[in-house]
């Protein structure tokens, strides 16, 4: 993380005052169904991001994966080319946008959760490395 974006976080912090929104901007995901439990480190992602605008092209961005034993926060990571306009299309999907939040769900069993704990415990059995 540049030591920029460190330093407006601190001032950020201290202040109470987690503004602007398009500065390291939060989404987040629930698991609906329950899975195995676990205790996963934050990951740095890519994360698809459908337009709710019909005709207007879907963004790939950069996130750090936060995991909270079923709930997921998506730290979007700044490029450099956008500007505060940025998240108005997704609205109370990020977090603070609204007086409400939306988030997406999705089950345990269909989950990246899921999949890289099977690659974890798949990579950490001694019975693979023969």
């Amino acid at each position: 993380m540049p030591t920029d974006d460190l330093e407006m976080l601190r001032t950020m912090l201290l202040a109470s005052q987690p503004l602007p929104l398009s500065f390291y901007p939060i989404t987040l995901t629930q698991l609906s169904t329950r899975g195995v439990m676990q205790n996963m480190p934050p990951i740095a992602d890519y994360k698809n991001i459908p337009s709710l605008i019909p005709g207007l092209p879907h963004r790939l961005e950069r996130i750090y994966r936060f995991y909270f034993d079923g709930l997921l926060a998506h730290i979007h990571i700044p490029d450099g080319t956008g500007g505060a306009d940025d998240y108005k299309e997704e609205g109370s999907f990020v977090l603070g946008a609204a007086n409400d939040v939306v988030l997406s769900t999705v089950t345990y069993e269909s989950s990246f959760q899921k999949e890289n704990f099977d690659i974890v415990m798949s990579e950490s059995n001694p019975t693979n490395l023969i």
